[in-house]
């Protein structure tokens, strides 16, 4: 995310917020072949591989790191 300010002219006071960062795709992948539509569709809708995250967890799993349920003190 980046930040951006507002300043109006009525108030002496800035305003900042921030603004998701926003990704334009000009031309086809020359690596993979992929068009430019695809890419675009795939960085809007934010695709994860699923089998790929389930080796992660499955790997964590595995080295004691990550157990899969949120503990509590009480």
């Amino acid at each position: 995310m980046r930040k951006k300010t507002v300043s109006t002219s009525a108030k002496t006071s800035t305003k900042y917020f921030t603004v998701p960062e926003k990704y334009e795709v000009q031309s086809d992948c020359p690596n993979c072949g992929k068009s430019a539509k695809e890419i675009q569709k795939a960085l809007n809708e934010g695709k994860s591989n699923p089998e790929k995250d389930k080796k992660i967890l499955d790997r964590l799993k595995g080295q004691g790191l990550f157990d899969g349920e949120i503990k509590t003190k009480f």
